[in-house]
C-alpha cells in the first residue's frame, strides 16, 4: 500500500511539473490585429482593440506607449486579456500598440501598431 501511494505522489509531482511540455510553443508566432488599423488618424477618444485568437494561447498581453515602444515617453498599458478585445480612453496624441499570445510557459512576438488620435477627439 506504501509502495502504491509513493508511486501516485510522484506521478502527480511529475505531471504538474511539466507544463512545458503540454503547452504549445508560441516563440516566433503573432497574432493577427483586427483593428483599430495600423497608423488610422481618429477623432473617437474610446478604441476597440481587437484581434484574432491564436492557437495555444491562454492569455494576451496589451502594450500601450506613446510615442512608441522603442523610446517610450509614457507606457500608458500593460495587461493581461483573457480574450480578444479590450476598450480604453484615451487623450490627443501618438501611440503605439501591440498584443503577444502568452500561455504558462511561452510568449509569442508583439504585433505593433500605430494609433493618432487627433486632438479634436470626443467620445462616441
Amino acid at each position: 500500500m506504501k509502495t502504491w501511494i509513493l508511486f501516485l505522489a510522484g506521478a502527480v509531482s511529475f505531471l504538474s511539473g511539466c507544463d512545458d511540455i503540454f503547452e504549445p510553443d508560441l516563440t516566433g508566432s503573432s497574432v493577427r490585429l483586427i483593428a483599430p488599423g495600423d497608423s488610422v488618424t481618429t477623432k473617437v477618444a474610446r478604441q476597440l482593440f481587437l484581434w484574432e485568437a491564436l492557437d495555444g494561447a491562454m492569455a494576451y498581453r496589451l502594450r500601450i506607449a506613446t510615442p512608441d515602444f522603442r523610446r517610450p515617453e509614457a507606457c500608458l498599458l500593460d495587461t493581461l486579456v483573457a480574450g480578444c478585445r479590450y476598450e480604453y480612453t484615451f487623450q490627443p496624441g501618438v501611440y503605439t500598440w501591440g498584443v503577444r499570445a502568452e500561455n504558462s510557459v511561452w510568449t509569442g512576438e508583439y504585433a505593433v501598431r500605430l494609433l493618432i488620435v487627433s486632438p479634436l477627439a470626443e467620445e462616441p
